[in-house]
């Protein structure tokens, strides 16, 4: 489970430089090691709203994983698709 939300300001210089076409910022419950995202990951957002336009579910790139610095138990990752 995750919260989806747009990028901010901050993130979408981060989506700019990486060449996305469009992005999106999840804030996720932090493990402490259990399981740690990397820029290697992949993700799909399980609801309606994040559909392309075939229907089909987008599958977004991670471009950058950070702490959240206002909630330590979560972890913030920015998505775009960049293909």
């Amino acid at each position: 489970m995750g919260l989806a939300y747009d990028p901010s300001t901050k993130d979408r210089e981060v989506l700019n430089v990486n060449e996305a076409k469009y992005g999106v910022t999840i804030k996720i419950r932090d493990t402490f090691g259990e399981f740690d995202p990397s820029t290697q990951d992949t993700v799909v957002i399980d609801d309606r709203r994040y559909l392309n336009v075939a229907g089909q579910p987008i599958v977004w790139d991670v471009i950058q994983v950070a702490p959240d610095l206002e909630n330590n138990s979560f972890v913030k990752i920015v998505l775009g698709v960049t293909k």
